[in-house]
């Protein structure tokens, strides 16, 4: 079997590939990647559950498909995320690809903004920002749900109770698969 995981088609439209690996190789070894492509959702489950056994730490994938996003964004876009790098020493851990004791850490950093009074507090600008993207949608029936509706929702979301600006947010968006 083989899936192209860092093939373009899959980078756009990744739904068919999904389907595949799903139905015929529920836990497959990219070598491209050098990881375990895991597309069950019990199969998931049990991995998320078992943080002795499994580890978030991704190697070169994160580095390889940002490359790849970069790659593909406008001129002024790679201009201003060549001129944010330029500022980066190395690679930041972020709590998607951090293990525990390390994990916790950046954990308690950030959990502050999102206590339940914070997060009830923010309902009104959520759904304002849930209506804008719906809106935004503009009646298409036949979107693409993730990068339409599910991505950009929470990424605004958190965006808003981070302060992120509406100017430098396309470049986060671009380091968001970091």
């Amino acid at each position: 079997m083989d899936f192209q995981l860092l093939g373009s088609e899959f980078l756009t439209s990744p739904h068919g590939i999904h389907k595949r690996l799903r139905d015929e190789a529920p836990v497959y070894f990219a070598e491209e990647l050098g990881m375990h492509i895991v597309s069950r959702y019990d199969l998931l489950r049990e991995i998320l559950r078992d943080s002795k056994t499994y580890s978030n730490e991704v190697g070169d994938f994160m580095l390889k498909a940002q490359q790849m996003r970069v790659a593909a964004a406008s001129p002024e876009t790679k201009e201003a995320l060549n001129h944010i790098e330029e500022q980066f020493i190395t690679d930041v851990p972020t709590l998607l690809t951090l293990d525990r004791p390390k994990h916790t850490v950046y954990r308690s950093l950030v959990e502050k903004l999102f206590t339940a009074s914070r997060i009830k507090s923010a309902g009104p600008s959520v759904q304002k920002i849930i209506d804008e993207v719906i809106a935004a949608a503009d009646g298409d029936r036949s979107i693409e749900f993730i990068s339409r509706i599910a991505f950009p929702i929470p990424v605004t979301i958190i965006f808003d109770l981070l302060g992120v600006p509406e100017e430098h947010r396309e470049a986060f968006e671009l380091g968001a698969t970091i």
